[in-house]
C-alpha cells in the first residue's frame, strides 16, 4: 500500500459550506482500512492513509484544496509517527478536525495520555464494534459542525467590531464639521446678545441697530439648527447601519421569491422610469437563513444604482441580477448596471462609511457601507465593486449558505417563508 493517498479523487466535501465533509481513516493495517472503507462506503466521504506521515500529508492537501477533514479516526501504534504525534500535528494544521483514537491498548494510562495530550474527542479499544465506531464518527461530525459554527460566529463578530471601529472613526471625522459650524454660530449669537445687553445697560438701543442684531441672531440660529439637525441625522443613520441583524429570524426561504419581494417593494420608485430589471435566479432554491439580510442588501444596491447610475431615473438603462451556486455550500450574486459608472478610485472607496459621489445630494454615503456590513458580518461573505465611467458598475457578492435539503427534518424548528 502506498505511503500517500491519491488526491485525484479527493471527496467533494463542503469545506465551510453544507453537505458532508470528508473523514480520514489512519491505520497501518490494510485489512482494517479495507474493512472500514467497505462498511462505511456511502455513509461517510472517506480518505485513507496507512501511516502518520501519509495522514499529515492528506490533511495538508485537503487544506490546499479547501476541503478540510471533519474528523480523523487514527490508530495508536504505527511505524514512524504514532497516533498521538499524528493527531497533534493534524490538530496544529486543522484545529476544527475532530480526533478519534483507536488502539489495541486497553490500559488506563494510554487512555489518559491520549485524552490529555491529544485532546481526543473519542477513545476506542480494539477490537471495536463497527457500529460503535460509526456512532462515534457521526458524533465527531456534529462536533466539527459546532466548532466551525463557533469559529464563523467569532470571525463575524471580529468583522463587525472592525466595521464598527471604522465607522466610529469616520463618524467622529464627519460630525466634527457641523458641530464646529454650530458652535461658531452659537458663539456669534452670544456675542450679539452681549452687545445688546451692553447697549441696554448704557440706557438705550437704536432701533436700526436692534433690527440688525436680531436679524443676525436669526441667521446664526438657523445656521446652528441646520447643522445640529445634520448631526442628529448622521447619528440616526449610524444607529440604523449597526442595527442588530441577529434579531432577524432564521427561516427556510425561496431566494427567487425574496428577490421578487424586493422588486415589488421598489415598484413605486421604478414606476414609469426607463430602467429595466433582468433577473436570472434558479427556481426552487430553498435556503436556510435570514432572508431579511438579502432583502436589505438588494434594496440598497437597487436604490443606489437608480440614484447614481441612472441619475434618479432620468437616464435609461438596465439593472441585472444573476444568481449562481458556486458549490453545494456557497452562493454568488452578480449585481450590475449599464449606467454612468464611476472612476476606479471611487469604486475602491464605495464601502467606506460616509463616502459618496454626490456630496450635495441626499443620502450621506451609508447605503453601500451598510451592504458591506450586512454581507460581511451578517452573511459571513464578501462583496466587491468594479466600475468605469460610462461602462456601468458591478457588485460581486459571495457567501456561504445552508440548503434547506441539508437540514434534518423536524429537528430545527424552522418556519418556511414564501
Amino acid at each position: 500500500m502506498s505511503q500517500h493517498p491519491s488526491f485525484g479523487s479527493f471527496p467533494p466535501g463542503d469545506g465551510d459550506g453544507g453537505g458532508t465533509a470528508p473523514v480520514l481513516l489512519v491505520d497501518d493495517d490494510p485489512n482494517s482500512l479495507l474493512s472500514l472503507s467497505r462498511r462505511w462506503r456511502g455513509r461517510f466521504q472517506l480518505v485513507t492513509a496507512d501511516s502518520g506521515a501519509a495522514a499529515v500529508a492528506a490533511v495538508e492537501e485537503g487544506l490546499r484544496q479547501g476541503r478540510p477533514f471533519a474528523a480523523v479516526l487514527c490508530d495508536m501504534h504505527m511505524p514512524g509517527l504514532n497516533g498521538l504525534d499524528t493527531l497533534a500535528r493534524i490538530r496544529a494544521l486543522s484545529p476544527d478536525t475532530v480526533p478519534v483514537m483507536l488502539t489495541g491498548d486497553s490500559d488506563q494510562q494510554t487512555a489518559v495520555a491520549a485524552i490529555n495530550q491529544g485532546n481526543i474527542f473519542r477513545f476506542y479499544t480494539k477490537p471495536a464494534d463497527p457500529a460503535l465506531l460509526e456512532a462515534g464518527l457521526t458524533a465527531a461530525l456534529r462536533q466539527n459542525r459546532l466548532l466551525r459554527a463557533e469559529r464563523c460566529l467569532a470571525e463575524n463578530e471580529a468583522r463587525r467590531r472592525l466595521a464598527l471601529g471604522r465607522m466610529a472613526a469616520a463618524f467622529a471625522h464627519e460630525i466634527s464639521t457641523p458641530i464646529g459650524v454650530a458652535l461658531s454660530a452659537v458663539s456669534d449669537e452670544m456675542r450679539g446678545l452681549m452687545r445688546l445687553g451692553a447697549q441696554l445697560a448704557e440706557g438705550g438701543v437704536d432701533q436700526g441697530a436692534l433690527g440688525a442684531e436680531l436679524r443676525a441672531l436669526g441667521r446664526s440660529g438657523q445656521l446652528a439648527l441646520a447643522h445640529l439637525n445634520r448631526c442628529a441625522d448622521m447619528a440616526a443613520r449610524f444607529r440604523r447601519a449597526f442595527a442588530d441583524q441577529d434579531q432577524d429570524p432564521v427561516l427556510v426561504y425561496d431566494l427567487a421569491e425574496v428577490i421578487e419581494a424586493v422588486r415589488a417593494g421598489l415598484r413605486a420608485q421604478f414606476k414609469d422610469l426607463p430602467v429595466r430589471q433582468e433577473i436570472d435566479c434558479p427556481p426552487g432554491l430553498l435556503i436556510k437563513g435570514t432572508p431579511g439580510l438579502i432583502e436589505q442588501v438588494l434594496t440598497n444596491l437597487m436604490l443606489n444604482a437608480l440614484k447614481h447610475g441612472f441619475a434618479g431615473g432620468s437616464r435609461a438603462g438596465t439593472l441585472r441580477l444573476a444568481v449562481e451556486r458556486r458549490d453545494p455550500g456557497r452562493l454568488r450574486l452578480l449585481f450590475s448596471d449599464d449606467g454612468a459608472g464611476m472612476p476606479p478610485e471611487d469604486a475602491a472607496r464605495v464601502f467606506e462609511p460616509f463616502f459618496t459621489t454626490a456630496r450635495g445630494g441626499s443620502g450621506g454615503g451609508l447605503g453601500l457601507f451598510l451592504c458591506y456590513n450586512l454581507v460581511s458580518a451578517g452573511l459571513g461573505g464578501s462583496i466587491s465593486c468594479d466600475s468605469a465611467p460610462g461602462l456601468g458598475t458591478r457588485f460581486l457578492i459571495e457567501f456561504p449558505i445552508t440548503l434547506a435539503a441539508d437540514t434534518q427534518e423536524g429537528g430545527d424548528g424552522l418556519q418556511p417563508k414564501g
